[in-house]
């Protein structure tokens, strides 16, 4: 019985958080993000701001104002052989969303949607508030990519309209 008892009480604290953690963000669920593509939206900056907030919030990061806003460029802005040199794969043959640290600069492709921006926007806040600089981490980029590609399906999940 008492084994039943310690189940059923991690079981409702489990609800709990889970509850709470989707009540703090109700309060945006009013406001769906488009799903069409960036190229197919020449207004998509206007929802970075709201999309850094969600993921700050999402992050436990509380945003200041002494930490630059990244710049915001789409694959359009920036060739081939910019992007092969930036990211240090001279040889590059296409160029796919990207947080350029050193610049500050997010790279977003326009065949994708707006879940794409809050998976660069982890980056941004990885490097830029939480300190960590990946190529100090011995898998680099890869070490940092699981926490990015789990917001990312979030914000999907969570904000992006269905047709």
């Amino acid at each position: 019985m008492k084994k039943y008892g310690y189940f059923v009480g991690s079981l409702l604290i489990v609800m709990c958080v889970i509850l709470c953690s989707t009540a703090a963000y109700s309060q945006f669920s009013a406001n769906q993000f488009p799903a069409k593509k960036i190229k197919d939206m020449p207004n998509y900056k206007e929802y970075s701001d709201e999309i850094m907030y969600l993921v700050a919030n999402r992050m436990g990061i509380r945003i200041t104002n002494d930490i630059p806003k990244p710049k915001i460029i789409t694959d359009r802005e920036i060739t081939i052989e910019e992007f092969g040199r930036l990211t240090g794969h001279l040889g590059a043959k296409a160029k796919c969303s990207y947080y350029f640290y050193k610049l500050n600069i997010i790279l977003v492709s326009g065949d994708v949607n707006l879940s794409v921006l809050a998976h660069e926007f982890v980056h941004y806040f990885q490097v830029q508030y939480k300190k960590i600089d990946p190529e100090m981490i011995l898998l680099g980029w890869d070490f940092l990519e699981p926490e990015a590609l789990l917001i990312e399906d979030w914000f999907k999940r969570n904000f992006i309209e269905i047709k």
